[in-house]
């Protein structure tokens, strides 16, 4: 039997819809030019927000997802204060205006979720440093990202036919799948720590002190992303602890 006697939404080009579809229909996308809300946020200034966000809803034709739909997140936070919150109260506190409105007047059980109990994956990033301030958010049905799993992981353990490949998938899924190395800065670290005495003869104490710094936190950034989750290690894994029924 060919993949072509099969039912067409288990051929490539049928999964490949589907994940289309999936894109279209069950994703949406939310970006905010403003400061991550922290302790002293004033309920104006969350009210604000929330309108925003409801607005972006609007005019992209997105429902709040049921009580019964657990959800996937993805969260990119760019705070440009000197004194960032706490990575933790941050997150806490913008994932409730995703969710509860804050003023009576928005007639809704929720915003994009109704309670922050559906939200069964949550990925974060917290850039320190960046142009900023911005918040970019992303949400989807969580059996939709099982769904996205599964098919990268066949893509990838070639059980599909180079159909996908004319579609550009596979060199950008296997982009995503690469870990990056840490054998450059941490190189480059060593080299800088052991040569203390002849890089100061070139520049200043304070000059050597940021350098050093720099490559000390491009390491922890580069051992960070050794632990994220990546096609070839997150479908078994999320596959024993979120079964799809």
């Amino acid at each position: 039997m060919t993949v072509y006697d099969e039912p067409y939404w288990k051929t490539p080009y049928g999964q490949y819809g589907r994940y289309q579809w999936r894109q279209r229909t069950g994703m949406s996308f939310y970006s905010f030019d403003s400061q991550p809300p922290q302790k002293s946020t004033r309920t104006e200034q969350k009210i604000e927000f929330q309108k925003e966000l409801l607005k972006q809803m609007r005019d992209a034709c997105r429902r709040s997802y049921q009580l019964s739909t657990r959800v996937a997140a993805e969260v990119y936070i760019t705070p440009d204060s000197p004194t960032p919150p706490h990575i933790h109260t941050t997150v806490k506190k913008l994932l409730d205006l995703f969710g509860k409105p804050v003023e009576k007047s928005i007639k809704r059980k929720g915003l994009v979720y109704q309670n922050d109990n559906q939200i069964a994956y949550l990925s974060i990033r917290y850039n320190l440093g960046d142009k900023g301030p911005s918040i970019f958010a992303h949400f989807a049905p969580f059996r939709h990202f099982l769904l996205d799993v599964e098919l990268a992981d066949k893509i990838l353990t070639s059980n599909f036919s180079d159909i996908l490949d004319s579609r550009g998938l596979r060199e950008e899924i296997e982009s995503l799948n690469r870990p990056p190395s840490d054998l450059d800065a941490r190189d480059k670290l060593r080299e800088i720590l052991s040569n203390e005495a002849n890089y100061l003869k070139l520049i200043s104490k304070k000059a050597y002190d940021a350098m050093v710094l720099s490559y000390e936190v491009e390491r922890q950034v580069n051992i960070l992303e050794l632990c994220v989750l990546r096609p070839s290690n997150s479908e078994p894994i999320l596959g024993v602890l979120f079964p799809h029924n």
